[in-house]
């Protein structure tokens, strides 16, 4: 199938030919004893249908198989499709023959102006071992495209070409480096496909994935083209409700669904005609609009998906999707509801405040807003885990009701915190009302949603003082081991790389500060330096090393850096971070595991008054002073008791003593 919507709204025809091809792929739903079936329908047959249709207004066709280059008729009939008036005349093919140029050309010549080839990896162990099971085939595409290439060049082809891959298990992983190869070569136009399971590999999870599972991969896809626009990327199969675990905020996935998975638009309706080889007297052509017969045929919705704000635009999901993996995947996108609808009580819920009172640089009065349980990862170390996803995310209309208070009682400074705060989707909006109430505002996050352009620049728009990144590892692989989110180590250099470029669009100008909170644990500790050293020359302009702590939701224990291993990292760290030029500090590692001339650096502990009161979900009116909340008890450690350094010192918690003992402790003298 053509998928791209044909110009001027165009009506349009797909003529499938007969089911014979020279490929063998594993998931056509054609090729099961295909060779058995009918012969190539005749040509005199083609031509009336394509006179019926023409007739009916159709301005568009496209030629189906099996595979329509090799139809011993094929040049014939697209000369007729052009003499009786069709505008657009499109091939859908696996493009082997395109190899030939001289064929290309002749096929352009007698009026073919856009090509679909389905191409469905860059590797040949994929493409050819895999899938199509012809050795040589992605070579022979890949020349095709190239002779295509240069014929769009000359104008030639002008409804362009594009590609129509089918997105299974064996290919999902690999779609940002299968778009980065084929846009390479020229191509504009990319239409991934969900597998559909049918045939030979309808009931085969190792074909199949699962939506949740695809999802991850497809985001990546996307918000890479969304970084680099210029790319037609839509997604075929893929229902908008599969956004709803991916942890985004509501106008992102909405964004989202709209741009890349509306069906209704990437895919409107059109007229299939099945012509057969048989006499038409005994067979005449099957007639069908194929959007329709996958609505009320192929697939299926489940008893939810009525109140579900996509119903309308939505085609479902393939009946053989749901036979082989049930429903549980789709929870229906909520409409929204009016103004009047009650929200929930809210539920009783603590904070714990961010010690920003020196990295701001003045000693003022600091409101944290705990304002969402939502997350988009799954942090080993989170100490929050356990209320993720608990509690309604705070509303605009109570922040802003916050932020007056807070100004009213000699608040200076407002900083956001979560769960993951930029899923909530009036961030910006709060942003710019706090920054009109005259008071600094921040925003801690893990970067990963400001990634993307669009959001990234309404947020640095609405003006916020300070940004703080929590970046996890210098590498995708340590990252992911950190977050379980595929892809966001790239995200979060892409995140760092957007701010740095629309800095100057911020209104808090030279006051804004870009932050960097690294989290200290067993993965990251030993490679500190590297991190350091990865900051360099991305208009970072604070760094915070903070101590892993260790809490009842951290499960592996071995996370936890030792002393030993932190003073052994901290100083090449510190000392790339200070020749940068790039300030820092530390918090909740003891002194004695800090290199001495760096020691200054120490986050005070009257910083935790300094943050005064905060906020949180919790009863209306409820505040309390961080102090209130210190969980902190004193080491049962004899070391510790002895040090000199003992009243400034951000000691280890009684957790790490009991794992590692004292004897990497290295107290201060007395006086």
């Amino acid at each position: 199938m053509d998928y791209s919507p044909a110009p001027r709204d165009l009506r349009r025809v797909e003529i499938h030919i007969g089911p014979l091809c020279n490929n063998k792929c594993v998931f056509c739903v054609s090729s099961q004893a295909r060779d058995d079936r009918d012969p190539w329908a005749r040509a005199e047959t083609v031509k009336r249908e394509l006179e019926h249709f023409r007739a009916q207004g159709c301005g568009a066709v496209g030629f189906l198989g099996g595979e329509p280059t090799v139809y011993p008729w094929i040049e014939e009939c697209v000369a007729h499709a052009k003499k009786i008036g069709y505008e657009r005349i499109a091939l859908c093919t696996n493009g082997t023959r395109f190899s030939d140029a001289d064929f290309c050309r002749r096929l352009v010549e007698n009026g073919m102006s856009r090509v679909t080839i389905s191409a469905h990896s860059h590797r040949p162990e994929v493409e050819d071992g895999m899938i199509t099971l012809v050795p040589g085939n992605l070579e022979k595409k890949i020349a095709g495209i190239r002779n295509l290439m240069k014929l769009r060049a000359q104008g030639l082809l002008k409804d362009n070409v594009s590609l129509n891959p089918v997105l299974c298990r064996p290919t999902m992983k690999s779609m940002e480096e299968y778009l980065a190869f084929y846009c390479s070569l020229g191509i504009e136009d990319v239409r991934f496909n969900f597998i559909w399971p049918e045939g030979a590999v309808g009931e085969d999870p190792a074909w199949v994935p699962r939506f949740s599972e695809a999802m991850p991969y497809i985001l990546r896809a996307i918000l890479r083209n969304e970084k680099r626009p210029g790319l037609h990327l839509t997604f075929g199969g893929v229902p908008k409700c599969a956004l709803a675990g991916a942890g985004l905020s509501d106008r992102l996935r909405e964004h989202i669904a709209e741009k890349y998975l509306d069906e209704a638009t990437n895919d409107p309706d059109n007229d299939v005609s099945v012509v057969s080889g048989a006499d038409p007297g005994l067979r005449p052509p099957t007639r069908f609009v194929w959007q329709e017969m996958k609505r009320n045929m192929l697939k299926t919705r489940g008893e939810g998906c009525r109140d579900c704000r996509h119903y309308e635009r939505c085609e479902g999901i393939w009946k053989t999707y749901v036979k082989l993996y049930g429903f549980d995947e789709f929870v229906p996108v909520r409409r929204a509801k009016s103004a009047e609808t009650p929200r929930a009580a809210p539920e009783p819920s603590w904070l714990e405040a961010e010690r920003y009172h020196r990295s701001l640089g003045k000693a003022s009065k600091l409101l944290v807003v705990d304002a969402t349980t939502r997350c988009n990862q799954e942090c080993a170390f989170c100490f929050e885990r356990h209320l993720h996803f608990t509690r309604p995310d705070m509303t605009i209309e109570e922040v802003r009701s916050l932020a007056e208070d807070a100004k009213a009682q000699g608040f200076a400074c407002v900083t956001f915190i979560g769960g993951e705060i930029t899923l909530v989707p009036w961030l910006c909006e709060a942003v710019s009302y706090i920054r009109g109430l005259g008071l600094r505002v921040g925003v801690t996050t893990n970067g990963v949603l400001l990634s993307s352009p669009r959001f990234c620049e309404r947020l640095m728009r609405a003006g916020p003082t300070h940004v703080e990144i929590s970046l996890l590892a210098d590498n995708a692989g340590d990252d992911f081991r950190l977050s379980g989110l595929s892809g966001g180590f790239a995200m979060r250099m892409g995140a760092l790389e957007r701010i740095a470029a629309l800095r100057r669009l911020n209104p808090a100008g030279e006051d804004f500060l870009l932050a960097i909170n690294i989290v200290v644990n067993s993965v990251n500790a030993p490679r500190l330096y590297q991190l350091a050293a990865l900051l360099e020359g991305r208009g970072v302009d604070r760094v915070s090393f903070k101590m892993l702590e260790i809490t009842p939701d951290l499960k592996d224990r071995s996370l936890a850096p030792s002393p030993a291993v932190i003073a052994e990292s901290l100083l090449p760290a510190m000392g790339r971070l200070e020749a940068a030029g790039i300030d820092f500090f530390f918090d909740r590692i003891p002194l004695c595991a800090v290199p001495e001339r760096f020691r200054g650096h120490q986050l005070p502990r009257e910083a935790a008054a300094g943050a005064g009161f905060s906020y949180g979900r919790s009863r209306p009116g409820e505040r309390f002073d961080f102090a209130t909340f210190s969980r902190e008890e004193p080491p049962r450690s004899a070391k510790c008791a002895a040090c000199g350094l003992r009243d400034v010192c951000s000691q280890p918690q009684q957790e790490y003593l009991n794992l590692f003992g004292d004897s990497d402790l290295r107290p201060a003298a007395a006086g």
